[in-house]
């Protein structure tokens, strides 16, 4: 796909709106308040947990958050069907919840449509009416077992993001998201010993 087609980070967050990304960084800032509180009432149960669960865990709580927050937007259409959960945005943004690990990776079943899915090539001829993915979530540290900042990236795989911005809400003017790029290169260091187990157990969150 011609890189010149894919949307800035300028533009999709115009086209969601300031509404829908103070709900994401809302959403994921309290869900990183429930893990936390999670793991402070039940320290011993987490000795116990995979990170598969874990993993689902948060998303779970994402998108108990998420969802209220936008629900009730003409724009906005909330597909959960098991085992898919999206957003669509008007005609033109599909969005799935993701965690970003090291140098943004995302996980998710290695299935044909999952795979086209994050490929973004699913824009059609006519200018106006392109149809995109995106991935909003959470950056995660592997070595603390964090919740970092929210996440938004527009990607040409799983593997790798064509951009990624970190999110934040404004704490001095009037509420707003603040947007940081993160620099490339995305692609994932070679050694990756530190998250391969991460990696066997994350189920497509």
């Amino acid at each position: 796909m011609n890189s010149s087609r894919f949307p800035s980070y300028d533009e999709v967050a115009r086209d969601l709106g300031d509404n829908f990304l103070m709900s994401v960084v809302e959403a994921v800032d309290g869900a990183r308040d429930d893990y936390v509180d999670f793991k402070l009432e039940r320290s011993d149960w987490f000795a116990t947990f995979t990170q598969r669960f874990v993993a689902n865990f948060i998303h779970e709580r994402i998108w108990a958050r998420l969802v209220p927050a936008i629900d009730g937007d003409d724009a906005i259409v909330i597909e959960d069907r098991e085992p898919v959960r999206q957003i669509r945005v008007g005609h033109q943004y599909t969005i799935r919840l993701k965690r970003h690990h090291e140098g943004d990776r995302i996980s998710a079943f290695a299935t044909p449509s999952n795979e086209q899915f994050w490929m973004n090539e699913l824009a059609v001829a006519l200018e106006g009416l392109e149809a995109h993915t995106l991935a909003v979530g959470y950056r995660w540290d592997a070595d603390l077992h964090e919740i970092r900042e929210p996440v938004l990236s527009f990607r040409e795989s799983k593997e790798k993001p064509v951009w990624s911005y970190e999110l934040s809400m404004d704490a001095v003017e009037a509420p707003r998201v603040i947007a940081r790029p993160l620099e490339g290169p995305f692609l994932p260091q070679p050694d990756l010993s530190s998250i391969l187990e991460e990696r066997r157990e994350d189920e497509a969150r």
